[in-house]
């Protein structure tokens, strides 16, 4: 990399940007996460699954040298239990020794069990109306625990100067408007899902079209659950196809790195033009 490269992409992870990225099952969301192990800049990666779903990536995961893998054990036999878990990974995060980038799946699948859970304890007839809406508190609210867990992580590693980005990947479900249309958003409440995009510097969508894989970075007519924290790299992002999380990252801090030369290169020649 050119040292301008550098500095940007160090500028860029000294803030330990929060990452969503959510998609439909089968997208290659965890593929794409796991892009992180296969560069040595984030190497080693955390990898907290609480989705129990790596096993696509299992010849990553179970290389020491390359990843740090945390999967819950046999007394997790619960939703709750399992955000029990996640929580306190998370907690304990900043603390892994030598870790150059964190990954955690699971968000979607601990609220879809715990929605599911709540409903098992209820008769069909109270499935309805306020009762019905009811359910999913308890299973929004302990999402949002994971979520400001997340956050205090991100606060921890910076406070203690670790360079880590942190990839949250979620499970995307269908959402139907009324002329028929279909589009994809995460697997979470609403309310969740926009306090994640809100702690989050980036927020993207993967979209596969055949064997082309890109990344929605900004709302459309269908949803406002997208964003970049700057304009540029959003633009510059949503180019890229068949990508990489390392390239990015590289290509959000590049885009971050011209902006600012041409912020300087106009401050310099206004003070010329001034002398």
């Amino acid at each position: 990399m050119e040292p301008t490269q550098i500095i940007a992409r160090e500028a860029l992870l000294r803030d330990c940007p929060i990452v969503g990225v959510y998609a439909e099952t089968g997208t290659g969301k965890t593929m794409f996460a796991a892009t992180l192990m296969h560069d040595p800049r984030y190497r080693k990666t955390l990898y907290l699954d609480a989705d129990r779903g790596c096993a696509t990536i299992a010849h990553i995961t179970t290389q020491e040298a390359l990843c740090t893998y945390r999967r819950p054990g046999k007394g997790v036999v619960n939703a709750f239990a399992l955000q029990q878990w996640l929580v306190s990974e998370i907690a304990l995060a900043h603390k892994v020794p030598g870790i150059q980038a964190v990954v955690i799946e699971g968000l979607a699948r601990i609220y879809e069990d715990l929605v599911g859970e709540e409903h098992n304890k209820v008769s069909p007839e109270d499935m309805v109306g306020n009762k019905l809406k009811r359910l999913y508190i308890i299973p929004a609210g302990m999402v949002k625990g994971v979520i400001s867990a997340i956050s205090n992580l991100q606060a921890q590693l910076v406070s203690v100067d670790r360079a880590v980005p942190i990839f949250v990947t979620i499970n995307a479900k269908e959402k139907q408007g009324d002329n028929e249309t279909v589009w994809q958003i995460p697997s979470l409440s609403d309310s969740a899902s926009k306090i994640l995009m809100a702690r989050s510097q980036a927020f993207v969508q993967l979209v596969r079209l055949g064997k082309t894989l890109s990344i929605a970075t900004d709302r459309d007519a269908h949803t406002t659950l997208r964003k970049v924290r700057h304009a540029g790299a959003a633009i510059a992002i949503a180019k890229l196809r068949n990508t990489t999380a390392p390239q990015m990252l590289q290509v959000w801090a590049d885009a971050v790195a011209v902006e600012s030369k041409n912020v300087s290169n106009h401050l310099t020649n206004e003070s010329n033009n001034n002398e």
